[in-house]
């Protein structure tokens, strides 16, 4: 029989990862998640100090360390894998949230909009934050930085790529720019 628990945090670490960060990241869980959870460390970082001072700070915390690194990019996917094939091996659990060491977790009970959104609509598999085009909505949470990120970045893309040459007015605009950079200068 699999132990129960409410939410499963994965926590991805690397050969570059903190240890401090790492620690912090566990205590905002250990302080701010009042549900039954597991914590699991998907460990690529190749360093057996490191895995062994998280066991000593937090024995609750399962390290699943990979034998071999698989590369920065693909390593992350390959360890991301496993923690989740052993969270399902392993536990019943209601939802999982996966952090990144550089980040905390802030305000009491975070996971409980996500589980009443999982107990209302039983067909969303995932939720969070996806962008999907220039307007894309926010749909579990409202954040107004994200936003303006989102639109700083894409505007910044359509300055530095093709898109931005199929604009005719900013063309013509362009144009007039140029052509006063590159005329003489009257002394």
């Amino acid at each position: 029989m699999k132990p129960a628990v409410t939410l499963v945090v994965v926590v991805p670490i690397g050969p570059t990862c903190c240890l401090e960060f790492i620690l912090d990241t566990l205590a905002s869980v250990q302080y701010y998640v009042h549900s039954s959870y597991a914590i699991l460390i998907a460990d690529d970082s190749q360093n057996p100090a490191l895995a062994a001072a998280i066991k000593q700070q937090v024995p609750a915390a399962t390290v699943l360390a990979n034998a071999q690194r698989h590369g920065k990019g693909l390593g992350l996917y390959v360890s991301l894998c496993r923690a989740y094939q052993y969270a399902l091996d392993t536990f019943n659990f209601e939802a999982l949230l996966r952090l990144d060491t550089d980040a905390l977790v802030m305000g009491h009970d975070p996971e409980l909009p996500a589980l009443a959104l999982f107990q209302q609509d039983p067909t969303v598999g995932l939720a969070g934050r996806y962008v999907r085009g220039l307007h894309s909505p926010d749909d579990f949470g409202n954040v107004w930085d994200n936003r303006v990120a989102r639109e700083v970045y894409t505007g910044i893309f359509r300055l530095t790529s093709r898109h931005f040459l199929r604009q005719p007015l900013i063309n013509w605009r362009i144009r007039a720019l140029i052509l006063r950079a590159n005329a003489p200068i009257n002394q």
